[in-house]
């Protein structure tokens, strides 16, 4: 086609899932770049006929799917990795990657022994296990055994939990001081509530972390739950890129185009405490628990079950900081990130993050970041 003619394109991706979600963002960014061009997206890929569009984006995440594709005459590019040996030129996340960054962050953390858990059903969670499980033998970790979940569906808990028996199961197999990664966030909620109810601490005793970010999934879990974001944006900004550059006369690519993993959403899940010293270990998940709460000295001793002389000694010894330098490096990183997600401004930020000023939360976003709170959530969210 003639690049001065309209484009468009017609998009079959999952907009209910957060990956989906980035990808059509990253499509519609990448429209914004362009003069005269449509985007479109459907529920079915049937509906793409009423279009009519020079040429498709799908997420082919099924074998429904294909007979349809496999019929069209114009340029397809696949985004998703669901399936192996897809005959469509493919822009997608490097899902070995991913489960790498899962494995590299616990270790980072000092665990030695870890595992994966995840579902039957897509290639890209064979392909996470298999990053996962590479980059553990490479660092020398100890590989436990890790959870497959049945292909059939499980009776619902009669306890109302939020997991099943087979998790269960495995978590209580689990061995003390285990890094788990799983290949999705439901999993890795899931997951989270069993070693709870088991009274399994996370993360000291069990520390995880999940592949994908779905926001709300991760938030709500207890603790948050930690997660390497796949980098949906990209994929549909490169999508739609080689897509145009197909329908300008260019070749298409022989081999999958794979995106790197996005930077790690790290949450208390898996924060593993490196501390001999158990009152400090009990004083610093207290604060973790609570990073918008504007906590004072006298509550962290409190619960720590020493004084508060011999707690301030310990943090000292331990950790190089005061208790109140430790608390207010958690409101700082609960500020970061709010800063980094979320358009609130700057007062309830502040607020949210357990500062009792916004002044003072200004004061140490640019004591470690060297920029006001504004500039430093504008050049993170351009970055």
């Amino acid at each position: 086609m003639k690049t001065q003619d309209e484009l468009k394109i017609g998009c079959y991706i999952n907009a209910r899932q957060a990956f989906g979600k980035s990808v059509l963002k990253g499509i519609l960014d990448w429209k914004k770049e362009r003069i005269h061009c449509r985007v479109m997206n459907y529920a079915q890929m049937e509906g793409l006929d009423l279009f009519q569009p020079h040429g498709i984006i799908a997420q082919l995440g099924d074998e429904r799917s294909h007979p349809f594709a496999k019929a069209q005459t114009i340029p397809l590019v696949n985004v998703s990795s669901a399936l192996p040996h897809i005959p469509f030129p493919t822009v997608t996340a490097d899902n070995e990657a991913v489960g790498a960054a899962g494995a590299a962050h616990l270790m980072n953390n000092g665990v030695k022994r870890l595992a994966f858990a995840r579902y039957p059903w897509t290639h890209y969670s064979e392909l996470r296990e298999r990053g996962f499980t590479t980059e553990v033998a490479r660092r020398g970790g100890e590989l436990c055994p890790g959870l497959l979940m049945p292909r059939e569906k499980e009776p619902q808990n009669p306890k109302g939990h939020p997991f099943t028996d087979s998790q269960m199961v495995w978590v209580q197999s689990l061995p003390a001081k285990c890094g788990v990664m799983t290949d999705c966030e439901g999993l890795g909620s899931a997951l989270i509530a069993c070693a709870v109810e088991l009274g399994r601490h996370v993360p000291d005793d069990i520390a995880v972390i999940a592949a994908d970010h779905e926001y709300w999934l991760s938030e709500l879990s207890d603790p948050p739950l930690s997660c390497v974001p796949l980098p949906g944006r990209v994929v549909g900004w490169r999508a739609a890129e080689l897509l145009a550059s197909i329908l300008e006369g260019a070749a298409p690519p022989t081999e999958p185009i794979l995106i790197p993993p996005g930077k790690l959403m790290v949450r208390q899940s898996s924060e593993v405490l490196q501390v001999p010293d158990e009152h400090v270990r009990e004083a610093m998940r207290f604060i973790r628990a609570h990073p918008g709460q504007n906590l004072g000295v006298p509550e962290v001793v409190r619960v720590s079950g020493v004084s508060r002389r011999s707690l301030e000694m310990k943090f000292r010894v331990h950790l190089n900081r005061t208790i109140r330098e430790v608390i207010e490096g958690a409101h700082l990183k609960e500020a970061l990130r709010l800063l980094e997600e979320t358009t609130l401004p700057m007062e309830e930020v502040s607020d949210a993050a357990g500062f009792a000023n916004v002044q003072r939360m200004a004061q140490l976003v640019k004591a470690t970041s060297g920029l006001t709170p504004l500039s430093y959530r504008k050049q993170r969210r351009d970055g």
